[in-house]
């Protein structure tokens, strides 16, 4: 179980869980993905103090109730760290996820508001994409930068191919992720291929299914014992728009 998050063209990777803006000045880190403490407040506010230089402290400015694309409840909580000597020298904002009874912070580190406010409306583009990828029996981050291991579209021939993670709507049965067709003008095709896993599936030793819904019907492509790797799925799906509507 992951957290998704896709940062604009530009961000670097500076650390295991952390990107970096073009210029240096703003920093997220993505936390673990587990289940959501019964003391929240608490949990934000660890967040939040996270590496706080010595003798520094927390000022709170401020909290905003949101949810992502997908309809996850989203708090946005924010904070200045404040040194010794009363200076302001960081602007904090921690991102807040509930998936269900689970739940993920991402922790933006600003050199100053002004540098928060610079990339403020691609960043809260980026939150409010964050979902969740179920996939996978054991609750863990991985680094950042292998939470999203895939593209977020594919090209083929005249094909766009975007990657969605959608909200599941079953906990024993669900799509991990799907691959929707659209055409050069951006008319979605009738060709959806998905990513599911189940736990009928986990029970079998074969808990992953890439699976194709188009003018045909549905039907299975594929059975894994393991989650396929980027490359992989990235080939079958493009064979796949081939085969169905290239």
């Amino acid at each position: 179980m992951r957290l998704a998050l896709i940062f604009p063209p530009g961000w670097i990777p500076v650390g295991p869980d952390t990107v970096s803006s073009p210029g240096g000045e703003l920093r997220v880190t993505a936390g673990p993905l587990g289940l959501l403490p019964d003391d929240q407040a608490s949990w934000i506010e660890r967040a939040l103090a996270t590496e706080l230089p010595a003798g520094g402290r927390l000022e709170g400015h401020g909290h905003e109730a949101d949810t992502t694309d997908l309809g996850w409840p989203l708090r946005l909580v924010g904070a200045d760290v404040v040194d010794a000597a009363g200076q302001v020298i960081e602007r904090r904002v921690a991102a807040c996820y509930a998936f269900l009874e689970h739940g993920a912070i991402a922790l933006v580190r600003a050199a100053s508001a002004a540098a928060l406010a610079t990339v403020g409306d691609a960043l809260r583009d980026t939150l409010r994409a964050g979902a969740p990828d179920w996939s996978g029996p054991v609750v863990a981050l991985a680094p950042l930068f292998d939470v999203v291991p895939l593209p977020p579209e594919l090209k083929v021939d005249g094909w766009r191919v975007r990657v969605v993670y959608p909200a599941p709507g079953d906990t024993d049965h669900h799509v991990i992720h799907e691959y929707q067709a659209y055409d050069a003008e951006g008319r979605r095709a009738r060709l959806t291929l998905t990513l599911e896993t189940s736990e009928l599936g986990r029970e079998v030793g074969a808990p992953f299914v890439l699976a194709v819904d188009d003018a045909r019907g549905y039907r299975v492509l594929e059975v894994y014992r393991e989650r396929p790797d980027a490359a992989a799925l990235a080939a079958r799906v493009e064979q796949t728009v081939r085969e169905s509507v290239g």
